[in-house]
């Protein structure tokens, strides 16, 4: 076994405390590029629909079904390349498919053997979205058009809303027994009277990109940041009660939205357009690791979303499992914020939605030189190097957990998360653990003390106190997780899917504890993140000459006013970041300023 301690001194910045959802990978993922527009639950099949090649590999492109493990193909459309599948809709026992097909005219509907005809189709293309209303399908299509179908032909509803093939409408939705229609048209939301379509005062400045329906009112999202006339200021977000429009959640931080999805247990997904996909549980907000969630849909147990993946965070892709659990975090027990996820970047992601720094000190400055620090290993066995180096992908979550015999569904949902852990919630679990009524914390719950023998995983993974010295980890018993400091974040990590580069791989574990101290005495302490990393060797060989390091990444913006170097008497890097203003893409120097940041990171 091999074990290191490395110490950083450096500086972060906080954000809304993570909602505990995490995403999970399903299986081999949808093909890389590809997307995932729509999800359906059809005669006990989850019909992923989209524009991609394969699912788990299974070729056939853009629409599939699957039941857990078979795939099927339903085909004679949507085949094409150039195809793709916008909207799915269960109806009368059929499953009606829109989007872009060619042989069908962009709508077609499957019996469960057969694809059929619905008519000539629809002509204006792409048709993005489906609804059931009084017993008949409604499409939004091109042109500012919505469709009817009366079960023989098509016909369009009221006035088009638009004259151009660009200005599509591009959400449907049902509420209070009203349908309601959003999109690029000039009128942006719109209300069917029964015989024409009618506008939605105050409306809104800029194109609407989804609708749904919640108890509380209509809620509307898209590319917005007021109402029509300018005067009242929405986040790209609006509920509409009925009479007016409001925006009760605040800001919350994605920027443009593309959809709205209902989550679990009453949580709203919102699919960001521009940053990350956000997660909202009453009046918390939780990042989650799909850049645009676009659909969603209950199946088997498990609440399945799909969109369009992260490029660098290979696990999930474009379709990914909505599971309880941690898997972002904000570190801030004392004057430094440092944002925390299992990802071989350490702190710093390039894919972290908005403005925040990954590491600022003092809090409040927003200022971070660091992006990443990667620890590295490398140990010699009959004059052979092996290699332990993070991948510097910053986002990158697939080395999570102990070196296994399989990575299946079970091993994520174990192991991809991080555990947040505060000293008074264990002091408040020894006291109440046996007391009638006590929830014990999910952190301590499901602390992961002990792994799967069976599976290839060691029996003694994160340490706790083993009060009966059994050697298993039996939290309702008492027992707890042993910690530093006064707030500590871990996880653990395999070389599993480090960077390839080098052929011979370590195969260490790395498990992974960040903590700080609250309300120091000590000015240094208060601005202090620690990590400790214990390294595992899971090889059957015993490593000569190691060493060890980290690879420290800092972000120099301009070379006449950031400063970088090192202090070899202390082990020390630092890096000194100036909040500049720029001309003509020159630097100019500034005055060092409290906007100004100096960290340094030592081993």
């Amino acid at each position: 076994m091999i074990r290191i301690l490395i110490t950083l001194l450096v500086i972060w910045l906080a954000s809304a405390t993570a909602v505990a959802q995490r995403l999970l990978p399903q299986s081999t993922r949808i093909s890389s590029g590809g997307r995932v527009d729509a999800l359906a639950v059809y005669n006990d099949l989850l019909v992923v629909g989209g524009h991609y090649s394969t699912f788990n590999e299974h070729t056939r492109n853009n629409l599939q079904g699957w039941d857990g493990v078979n795939h099927f193909d339903l085909p004679g459309a949507y085949t094409a390349t150039g195809d793709e599948v916008r909207s799915m809709l269960v109806h009368n026992g059929d499953l009606i498919v829109a989007g872009i097909e060619g042989n069908f005219g962009n709508v077609a509907r499957w019996d469960g053997s057969i694809w059929h005809a619905m008519g000539t189709g629809l002509p204006t293309t792409p048709v993005n979205e489906l609804v059931s209303f009084n017993g008949e399908i409604i499409a939004g299509a091109g042109y500012g058009t919505v469709y009817r179908w009366d079960g023989t032909e098509w016909t369009v509803m009221g006035q088009p809303l638009a004259t151009a093939q660009g200005i599509v409408v591009l959400a449907l939705a049902i509420h209070q027994g009203d349908l309601y229609a959003g999109g690029a048209f000039p009128e942006r939301i719109v209300r069917w009277s029964g015989n024409t379509w009618e506008s939605v005062p105050p409306g809104v400045d800029e194109f609407v990109y989804d609708l749904l329906s919640t108890p509380e009112g209509l809620l509307i999202v898209g590319a917005f940041q007021s109402d029509a006339s300018g005067t009242i200021q929405f986040p790209y977000y609006a509920r509409y009660d009925g009479s007016t429009f409001t925006a009760p959640y605040g800001d919350i931080g994605t920027g443009q939205m593309e959809r709205i999805l209902h989550g679990p247990e009453g949580s709203l997904i919102f699919g960001s357009y521009n940053y990350r996909s956000k997660l909202l549980t009453g009046a918390e907000v939780g990042r989650l690791g799909m850049q645009r969630i676009l659909s969603s849909a209950e199946y088997q147990g498990e609440l399945y979303v799909g969109g369009i993946g992260e490029p660098s965070r290979s696990d999930t892709m474009a379709l990914a499992i909505l599971e309880d659990g941690m898997e972002y975090t904000i570190l801030d027990a004392n004057n430094a914020h440092v944002r925390i996820s299992p990802s071989t970047g350490m702190f710093g992601s390039f894919t972290w939605p908005g403005p925040e720094s990954p590491f600022a000190v003092p809090a409040e400055s927003n200022l971070s030189p660091m992006t990443s620090w990667l620890p590295l290993f490398s140990g010699e066995v009959a004059d052979t190097f092996h290699l332990q180096a993070p991948s510097k992908e910053l986002d990158r979550i697939g080395g999570v957990g102990p070196h296994a015999d399989m990575r299946d569904l079970d091993y994520y949902k174990r192991y991809q998360r991080i555990w947040r852990i505060e000293r008074e919630m264990i002091e408040n679990h020894i006291l109440h653990f046996n007391d009638p009524g006590y929830e014990m914390p999910d952190a301590i719950a499901t602390w992961p003390g002990n792994g799967i023998t069976a599976n290839g995983e060691p029996a003694q993974l994160a340490p706790f106190s083993d009060l009966n010295s059994n050697g298993v980890y039996e939290p309702e018993s008492g027992e707890y997780p042993l910690v530093r400091g006064d707030v500590a974040v871990y996880y653990i990590q395999s070389d599993s899917d480090d960077d390839t580069w080098y052929p011979q791989r370590a195969l260490l574990d790395r498990h992974i504890m960040h903590y700080a101290f609250r309300n120091s005495w000590d000015p240094y302490l208060n601005q202090t993140t620690f990590t400790n990393i214990k390294l595992v060797n899971r090889s059957n060989s015993t490593y000569e000459n190691a060493r060890f390091g980290a690879e420290t990444r800092f972000a120099i913006g301009c070379s006449q006013d950031d400063l970088a170097g090192c202090d070899t008497t202390l082990n020390l890097r630092t890096c000194l970041h100036y909040r500049v203003a720029r001309l003509s893409n020159k630097c100019i120097m500034a005055i060092w300023t409290k906007a100004s940041a100096l960290q340094g990171s030592t081993s």
